[in-house]
C-alpha cells in the first residue's frame, strides 16, 4: 500500500522506457509530484502525489520504480529535485537499489560547451549530484525548454491538475519562470525534469537492463498493484 496516489491513465507496454522525476515537499501545502514520461510515446502515463514529507515520498517511488521494471522488463532513469530534501532522498533511493531495476540520473553541468554537446547528440558532461539541481542557470532552460515542447504539442498530457498547472504558469516581473500568486508548480518542475532526461539521455547511455530473470514472468500490465 501506497503512503501517496498513483494515477495511471494506460497500460504500461513490454519494452517501454521511462524518465520519472519528482518535486519534493517538506509537507503543508506543498506536494510530493512524480511525472513518468514515456519515450516510446512521448506521454505521461503516471503521476504520483503525495502531501507528506520528502520521505514518506521515497519507499512509494522506490516500489513504482520496481513494479516499471517488472512491467517493461526495462530498467527507468530517475531524478528527484534536489531542493526540499531531494538530495538525501535521492541518495537513500539511490541506495536502496539492489536489484538494479532503475538507474539514477546525475545533474549535467550548464555551459555552451555541454549545451553543443546536447544538440549535437553527444555525451554530455554531468556532476556527481545525483538528480537534479534547480538553480539560476538551470531554471530558465527546464522552464524554456518544456514551455517549447508544450507549445508544439510535443509531449501528450492526461492529467488534469498538470494541465491547469501550465495554464497557471507566467513570467513574473521579475522575469523569473514561476506559478501565478494563489497556484502551484508542483507537477510542471518534474515534468520539466523528465524532458531533460528525454533530451540529454542518448541511445548509447540507454543500456539494456538483465531481464534473464523475468523471461518465463508474463503478466497482464493495465494494473495498480501498489494501490
Amino acid at each position: 500500500m501506497l503512503n501517496g496516489k498513483l494515477k495511471q491513465f494506460r497500460k504500461l507496454d513490454v519494452g517501454e522506457l521511462f524518465f520519472v522525476a519528482v518535486d519534493c515537499a517538506q509537507g503543508g501545502a506543498d506536494n510530493n509530484i512524480g511525472q513518468f514520461l514515456s519515450r516510446k510515446k512521448i506521454d505521461v502515463p503516471l503521476v504520483y502525489e503525495n502531501r507528506g514529507v520528502a520521505s514518506t515520498m521515497t519507499p512509494d517511488i522506490f516500489a513504482i520504480l520496481e513494479m516499471i521494471y517488472d512491467v517493461t522488463k526495462v530498467a527507468p532513469w530517475v531524478a528527484f529535485e534536489r531542493n526540499m530534501g531531494g538530495a538525501s532522498e535521492m541518495d537513500r533511493l539511490n541506495s536502496m537499489n539492489i536489484n538494479k531495476k532503475f538507474r539514477i540520473w546525475n545533474m549535467p553541468i550548464f555551459g555552451k560547451e555541454n549545451e553543443k554537446k546536447m544538440s549535437d547528440g553527444q555525451r554530455q558532461e554531468h556532476s556527481n549530484k545525483l538528480g537534479w539541481d534547480t538553480t539560476s542557470q538551470s531554471r530558465p532552460v527546464l522552464v524554456g525548454d518544456l514551455k517549447n515542447a508544450v507549445d508544439s504539442r510535443a509531449i501528450t498530457i492526461y492529467e488534469q491538475e498538470t494541465i491547469d498547472e501550465l495554464y497557471s504558469f507566467i513570467i513574473s516581473n521579475s522575469g523569473k519562470p514561476e506559478a501565478e500568486y494563489n497556484a502551484h508548480d508542483d507537477r510542471i518542475i518534474p515534468l520539466g525534469i523528465c524532458w531533460q532526461m528525454f533530451q540529454r539521455i542518448t541511445p548509447d547511455i540507454q543500456k539494456k537492463a538483465d531481464y534473464s530473470q523475468y523471461e518465463n514472468h508474463k503478466q497482464e500490465i493495465y494494473y495498480n498493484p501498489l494501490g
